[in-house]
């Protein structure tokens, strides 16, 4: 109480500031992502009604990730906005304890997912507008989201050993009301109050520069070359092909004999390696080329959904989640280092791309999949998320480097 008490009263440093926020908003997500599932199945849903309700509100979500941000203009509106977004997701969780009917249920979901969703890509704007003041090391900052997934993950699963599904929306409640705590913590250093298309331009003209380019931007052009047509549909269904995962691993482990507080430690194991693998595996793949990186991340997500197709067996499930840091964080690595070789301007239209198709369409479209394949064929379904990712390994093209 006294700690409590103590960052009411006192103005934290900005690198302190975003890490309290990144915490307690990831722990919302550590709920949200693993257990979302099992809460509707607790509600009576089939595994097919979850699959569409997921759907839809992960098409809200990428809505809400892609709009809100751009009605902002200021660094200054950026933690107000925060605030702002945060009590209304805290009110919108709190309806979630009341009892709906499915129809007034996936418009609260939308709702939810739409309004919480800009809170990751506002906050990254407030760590960017700072750093233009202060120094920090963002990587350090944002480490305190996987810590806050973490401790959420694991700390659900324990009181699911105790208490029935509801203790999820409590702990989903809880979590929002912390975030919002978080937001009206005082801080030492006012960010940057540039407008944001000001500082767009003076970054563009720096990055082109750098690069001496003197070409104009296309848009048309951009999207049409072929290396970034088959990079984004390959990322996509890799990425895509954990919706099965994220949406029912929970209530698949469960229904496999595990009680909620091992499920909630094998999600967090995986968070885990995450984690160890952003810090230290640049070292390990600073020399591979963008195009071996992007090849292993995909063979072993097709590995580690016929594995996860055929075994229940713990070890093997350690195993599995152990992937995690080639199937996810190698992709992503790939990626980023992808978008990187175009100027500044390019780079916001391909960040937006590839946050849209592979954490928006791809997971929508594929967790839809999922309800209805599960449904029918069972954990064969894996299976199916195999071959998508093996498509994925596919369609990687064999010259990476920019081509405009």
């Amino acid at each position: 109480m006294q700690n409590t008490l103590f960052l009411l009263r006192n103005k934290l440093s900005p690198n302190r500031w975003l890490s309290f926020s990144y915490l307690t908003f990831f722990m919302s997500r550590g709920i949200l992502i693993p257990y979302w599932a099992k809460w509707l199945q607790g509600l009576g849903y089939t595994n097919q009604d979850i699959g569409n309700m997921i759907a839809i509100s992960l098409i809200a979500r990428s809505l809400g990730t892609l709009i809100v941000p751009l009605m902002l203009k200021k660094s200054e509106h950026l933690i107000p906005s925060l605030r702002i977004l945060g009590i209304l997701g805290a009110m919108t969780a709190s309806a979630f304890l009341v009892p709906l009917n499915w129809v007034l249920l996936l418009l609260l979901m939308v709702l939810y997912n739409f309004i919480i969703s800009p809170c990751i890509p506002l906050t990254d704007s407030l760590s960017a507008a700072w750093q233009k003041k202060v120094y920090f090391e963002y990587g350090k900052v944002r480490l305190w989201g996987s810590i806050g997934f973490i401790i959420a993950s694991t700390g659900v699963g324990i009181l699911l050993d105790l208490f029935d599904y509801k203790a999820i929306i409590i702990c989903l409640l809880i979590t929002q009301i912390t975030f919002v705590i978080s937001t009206f913590l005082k801080y030492t250093i006012k960010p940057d109050e540039n407008n944001f298309n000001d500082n767009a331009l003076t970054d563009l003209n720096q990055q082109n520069k750098l690069n001496n380019h003197k070409q104009s931007f296309d848009f048309k052009a951009l999207f049409l070359t072929p290396s970034i047509i088959l990079v984004l549909l390959s990322i996509m269904l890799v990425q895509g092909s954990h919706a099965a995962y994220y949406s029912f691993a929970a209530t698949y482990w469960s229904d496999a004999g595990y009680s909620d507080t091992i499920v909630g430690m094998l999600i967090a194991f995986s968070v885990g390696v995450e984690i160890l693998f952003f810090a230290f595996g640049h070292k390990l793949v600073s020399r591979w080329t963008i195009r071996s990186l992007l090849i292993c991340s995909a063979i072993f997500t097709v590995l580690r959904w016929i594995l996860m197709a055929n075994f229940t067996f713990l070890p093997t499930i350690l195993l599995m989640q152990s992937f995690h840091a080639f199937t996810y964080v190698m992709g992503h690595m790939a990626i980023m280092r992808f978008i990187s070789q175009y100027t500044a301007q390019e780079i916001i239209y391909l960040q937006a791309a590839y946050a849209t198709m592979a954490s928006g369409v791809g997971l929508a479209i594929f967790t839809a999949l999922s309800g209805v394949l599960l449904s029918e064929i069972g954990t064969h379904t894996f299976y199916v998320m195999a071959g998508i990712a093996f498509i994925g390994l596919c369609l990687i093209p064999s010259n990476l480097t920019r081509q405009i």
